[in-house]
């Protein structure tokens, strides 16, 4: 076996049926993340699948230990993919530290594998993540009807280049024809936002949240994450905590209240 980690694709094959879904599956349920429904079941399926208990304890195991590595401080993480590879495949052990060595069975360093790859998506961004991780980076697609299609054209195109006073402009042109438009308002509210605009960004998030469109949680979100970029992190928990576990936002706002 070479060094460094083994591919996804042979991680798969080492431990089939496991995949990276059941290491999400268990993340979730050591971060706190799942319903009280998910919760039950998942407890239930310890408790009847001795294969599935044995499988988790081992992650858990390992991923507290994969944890301590990602918490050190360092700020590479292909360097630090590169060394937990060393010290655990290799069994060799580059800090003389009192820390409990973990001696793998060869089931295990598919387990060890993935965890380490997506440890990247889950334990290290929530161990290291800030509020610049969550600020809305997506390009935007307006689903919004309108007969003036070259406005729109340019709203997105502006938007999504960070011309964002153009694009205020182009939202005002819009709204002008459509002015209770939640999705135009969301967008308008995310372009003051980046340009510091913040007391007109106030006004369209509040105005969001105290509607019942879609962009409800969605504005109560972002409006979170700007609180808690700006030092303020009692609103910010004040504004995360109205969002429902209906919402595709609540996983994320759970993360981020953990860490305020």
């Amino acid at each position: 076996m070479g060094t460094g980690i083994p591919t996804v694709q042979t991680t798969k094959r080492i431990i089939d049926p496991m995949d990276e879904a059941t290491y999400i599956l268990f993340e979730n349920y050591l971060e706190g993340l799942l319903s009280e429904e998910e919760r039950v079941a998942f407890e239930k399926r310890l408790e009847e699948n001795a294969e599935f208990a044995s499988h988790f304890e081992t992650y858990r195991e390992m991923s507290n230990h994969l944890s301590h590595q990602f918490s050190e401080g360092r700020s590479d993480l292909k360097s630090q993919l590169d060394e937990i590879g060393t010290a655990y495949f290799e069994g060799s052990q580059t800090e003389k530290k009192e820390t409990k060595v973990i001696q793998f069975r060869p089931w295990q360093y598919g387990i060890a594998a993935s965890i380490a790859l997506l440890i990247g998506f889950f334990v290290f961004q929530n161990i290291g993540g800030g509020p610049e991780d969550y600020l809305f980076s997506e390009e935007i697609s307006l689903t919004v009807r309108s007969d003036d299609s070259e406005t729109l054209k340019q709203a997105e195109t502006s938007f999504n280049e960070g011309s964002y006073p153009e694009a205020i402009s182009h939202f005002d042109a819009l709204l002008k024809n459509d002015p209770n438009n939640a999705e135009l308002q969301f967008y308008k509210a995310l372009a003051h936002d980046a340009l510091k605009q913040f007391d007109e960004a106030d006004n369209l998030f509040n105005e969001l949240m105290n509607g019942t469109s879609l962009y409800k949680h969605k504005a109560a979100f972002y409006a979170g994450i700007r609180e808690w970029n700006r030092g303020n992190n009692e609103k910010a928990e004040v504004l995360l905590k109205t969002i429902p576990e209906t919402a595709s936002e609540y996983k994320d706002a759970q993360r981020i209240l953990k860490k305020l």
